[in-house]
């Protein structure tokens, strides 16, 4: 993949809003061990790159943005994200490092993943839950995105 391509392509991805954690659209309830898995929806509302791309490289290539989350209609928190590139894996994409912080009514969530985006976008991805704060000061977990369209996602939140 020509390395100006694999920055148009995590451009892209990045922007689809995607890359998130979010409160639930529906709650599971609590399963066996206490766990707690939400339901969601989380849209794109604003999104930024960082840094230009060269011929060279696209390393240290920032992508922030900014996702409403919506339980059905109803929004129920923000979600903020940024994603830095970390690798280049020439014709299989790019790898990028990204941080994810959700706010809620009763707390904050945080997680981490390292993603590969490709020329044909982002795939299915899970990221791991490393805190928050509130109801969330406990959290850790899995959280799972799966891409809609190129602003919308639909996560599971798999809270332990």
């Amino acid at each position: 993949m020509h390395k100006l391509t694999a920055a148009a392509a995590v451009t892209a991805a990045a922007s689809l809003g995607v890359m998130g954690i979010a409160y639930a659209a529906s709650e599971d309830g609590n399963g066996a061990g206490g766990n707690r898995v939400l339901h969601l929806t989380v849209r794109q509302t604003q999104d930024a790159e960082i840094g230009t791309p060269n011929a060279d490289s696209v390393l240290g290539l920032r992508f922030v943005g900014a996702h409403d989350v919506f339980d059905g209609a109803r929004l129920v928190g923000h979600l903020g994200r940024s994603c830095e590139a970390v690798e280049d894996l020439d014709e299989e994409g790019l790898r990028s490092q990204c941080l994810f912080t959700l706010a809620l009514e009763d707390g904050m969530i945080t997680a981490q993943a390292l993603p590969t985006f490709t020329e044909d976008g982002l795939s299915d991805f899970d990221a791991a839950v490393t805190g928050g704060t509130g109801a969330y000061r406990h959290a850790r977990g899995v959280v799972a995105v799966d891409p809609v369209t190129q602003t919308e996602a639909r996560v599971t939140v798999d809270l332990r």
